[in-house]
């Protein structure tokens, strides 16, 4: 018998369709509060969420089984939301390898509600921290460039190159239109990035910097404590996300 009739002996048809249009909406609500990075409304969404899935599917699925299924469905939603957020590839990357650490070992039901919590809070947190300065559009794609590129050499005779003007004059409207020099931005984003990377706690500080564009792990940490206030070891041991 297949899952879907096995579905259908405990719910009428109109229970069934009810369920399905719950579960619809509270998906859509769910990804839309994540991509306005409201973690209130996206974890009221999974409660949601939740309640559809589990009255679906509870008569014929072991409670692990249901929060996997539930972890599936929600890995789709994050993903995509935070694309469609404008998060680049590396805060993308992030979010699966956090998920994957996050879930590896969990064993209760408990855990699994508690760490599903923590990746909607935690996806919300990451598109909240990434939001493009109202710029003209030659400096928007240069940040685009930058954002593509920071775990990679980032010159700006290069950026000016790639985007046809002179490097003089890029410099110069990137400083008028953010307020930061291209050195203070890339810096600035790059350590952001390594945040985020420290606090997953998975990699040492040496693989965080590489990671983040640094090839010399002692720079990386000069720059990490003059815009953090503390070295990157003692920020990621202070701040480490919870597993």
């Amino acid at each position: 018998m297949s899952a879907d009739n096995s579905v259908h002996d405990h719910l009428t048809n109109e229970e069934y369709n009810m369920a399905s249009e719950v579960w619809y909406h509270a998906e859509l609500v769910l990804k839309q509060c994540v991509e306005a990075g409201d973690d209130t409304g996206a974890l009221d969404a999974l409660d949601t969420l939740k309640e559809a899935v589990y009255r679906r599917f509870q008569p014929i699925l072991t409670h692990r089984e249901l929060a996997s299924t539930l972890l599936g469905i929600l890995g789709g939603i994050l993903h995509f939301a935070c694309r469609d957020a404008g998060l680049p590839p590396a805060y993308l990357t992030l979010m699966i390898l956090w998920q994957k650490e996050t879930f590896t070992a969990v064993r209760t039901q408990e855990e699994w509600l508690r760490s599903l919590k923590d990746c909607i809070r935690y996806a919300c947190e990451l598109v909240r921290s990434f939001s493009l300065p109202s710029c003209g559009p030659l400096i928007r794609r240069c940040i685009a460039l930058i954002q593509q590129g920071l775990t990679e050499e980032l010159h700006a005779e290069a950026l000016a190159g790639e985007l046809g003007v002179t490097r003089p004059y890029l410099s110069s409207q990137f400083k008028k239109e953010t307020g930061k020099t291209l050195t203070e931005y890339i810096n600035a984003e790059r350590i952001k990035l390594a945040r985020h990377y420290l606090r997953q706690g998975r990699l040492s500080v040496t693989q965080v910097a590489l990671l983040c564009g640094y090839s010399d792990p002692n720079y990386f940490g000069r720059i990490f404590r003059r815009l953090e206030g503390l070295p990157p070891r003692a920020f990621a041991e202070q701040y480490r996300l919870p597993v």
